[in-house]
């Protein structure tokens, strides 16, 4: 069957699952999001401890923060201070007669734990 016709067949029956001949199976799935004003549930979401899992921090603003001059040293220490994990990423280029043609890009994770005047590292 042609595409037109199978959509056709599917609004049809209202949505339901269509299983073909050969045993494909279209469906149809639906979920709605919405986005919210977070001064207005910020209080509900901290009363009831779910603040920390529905707030994502911006890592990448806190960087820019930290290597800006906005702050003033006392605040950038603070900042610096509760780093706990770092990132790097290197890009390789491969380039031939000044022309492009490769590039890889080579991702390393340390991870830090401070603890008890003790840092340990892991990388990998």
């Amino acid at each position: 069957q042609d595409l037109k016709s199978v959509f056709k067949l599917y609004f049809e029956l209202g949505g339901k699952t269509i299983t073909s001949q050969t045993g494909e199976v279209l469906s149809y799935l639906s979920k709605q999001s919405y986005s919210y004003n977070f001064k207005e549930i910020k209080q509900v979401l901290d009363e009831i401890g779910a603040l920390e899992k529905a707030v994502k921090l911006n890592n990448g603003f806190v960087d820019r923060l930290c290597n800006s001059n906005s702050l003033t040293p006392e605040q950038k220490e603070i900042l610096q201070n509760a780093r706990q994990e770092i990132s790097e990423t290197k890009n390789v280029h491969i380039a031939k007669n000044n022309k492009f043609i490769k590039c890889f890009i080579v991702q390393f994770y340390l991870y830090c734990q401070i603890s008890s005047n003790k840092i340990d590292f892991l990388l990998w």
